[in-house]
């Protein structure tokens, strides 16, 4: 038995903005990481039910690096729990020395 879809991957856009020509490795694995866990959660979460929209990924380093990942998805709501992910986001970011803003992260 083949396994199916969760979304239509045509119906969702991903745009990778100002990407950071150079990181060093330090930085490259972990920031991967974390584009990967963010990415993963706005398809889960955010485009549930074949909904349509578009992810952001836009990574910045002025001296200091800088990583945003937003999305026009349904959101979540208020009182979700820290989930794995988010947890290995956070810690990750602290590793290296990026804060992780608050706002609506589902887990």
């Amino acid at each position: 038995m083949r396994g199916r879809a969760i979304i239509d991957p045509f119906a969702i856009s991903i745009n990778l903005a100002h990407l950071a020509e150079e990181i060093g490795i330090e930085q490259a694995a972990p920031v991967g990481i974390i584009i990967n866990e963010l990415v993963t959660n706005a398809l889960k979460h955010a485009f549930s039910e074949g909904r349509a929209g578009a992810i952001k990924v836009k990574l910045q380093k002025e001296g200091t690096l800088t990583l945003s990942v937003a999305d026009n998805g349904i959101g979540c709501a208020n009182a979700q729990r820290e989930g794995m992910g988010s947890r290995l986001t956070r810690l990750l970011a602290q590793q290296l020395t990026l804060s992780a803003p608050p706002g609506k992260a589902c887990p």
